[in-house]
């Protein structure tokens, strides 16, 4: 006895598997000879059930079932990811842009056909002869991608200077708003003066503002981060209702009754 209670533990993500296969083959034997039957979205609708349970299973214990989907849930989210990135570039972005260039609806287009030529540097890292090849497309990109980092962080400091060109105070403006610009533009001096080291602090009120600066980034921090697990557990809660209104009340109650 002890010696099968050992082979299931070690072998748990077969036996759990083994048991929805099973399940699975009833209930569609039962709906062949006539029985209570489920429908292939109701089949569907257990086995998102079976997957959830399987991937929350991690809170109480790591096991081999959770593992065995964890891995077939990044397996498929990398082939999906694949598929997506090969029909999307290689037969939209590439081959149509280039067939436009070879029919000549768009006259540079043909430039196109050179881009594979561009790609097979990429594998020039597994030829120590031709290696410096792959350097030169890895500098080419990573230049393009520091270009453009450089850029989408610009415009967001940008963004963030046009906010603080906002009136404090006008006619047109409720009491809150006013109340919220002033604050706006006490936090953001506040913090910046966090930040000027090139002067050694002297005084109470030095030492203060250094102080409330380095709060008010505590407090934008805090803010991001319950933001985050609120997203989080805005997910958690959708699986729940998942499996209690979708799953229980419209797939496993009904059938039993």
């Amino acid at each position: 006895m002890e010696n099968f209670k050992k082979l299931i533990r070690e072998n748990m993500a077969l036996t759990v598997f083994g048991l929805i296969i099973m399940g699975l083959t009833i209930a569609f034997i039962s709906h062949a000879i006539g029985g209570p039957g489920l429908s292939y979205y109701e089949y569907g609708m257990l086995l998102g059930a079976l997957l959830v349970l399987g991937i929350m299973s991690f809170l109480l214990k790591e096991n081999s079932y959770y593992r065995l989907l964890e891995h077939a849930v990044v397996g498929m989210a990398l082939g999906i990811g694949l598929f997506r990135i090969a029909y999307e570039n290689l037969r939209t972005v590439w081959w149509h842009r280039t067939w436009d260039g070879i029919t000549g609806a768009e006259r540079w287009y043909w430039l196109y056909l050179l881009l594979p030529l561009v790609g097979v540097l990429w594998y020039m890292m597994y030829s120590k002869k031709y290696l410096w090849l792959n350097r030169v497309i890895l500098g080419l990109f990573m230049g393009v991608a520091a270009g453009y980092i450089v850029q989408r962080e610009l415009a967001k400091q940008i963004g963030q200077l046009k906010a603080m060109g906002t009136p404090l105070y006008s006619k047109d403006l409720y009491p809150f708003e006013i109340f919220t610009n002033i604050l706006m533009w006490l936090l953001v001096l506040i913090v910046m003066y966090y930040f000027f080291f090139t002067f050694k602090r002297k005084g109470r009120a030095q030492n203060a503002l250094s102080t409330w600066g380095r709060i008010a980034m505590m407090i934008g921090f805090g803010a991001l981060f319950g933001n985050t697990v609120q997203g989080r557990l805005a997910w958690l809660i959708d699986r729940f209702v998942f499996l209690v209104q979708d799953v229980f009340q419209g797939v496993i109650q009904p059938w039993f009754v």
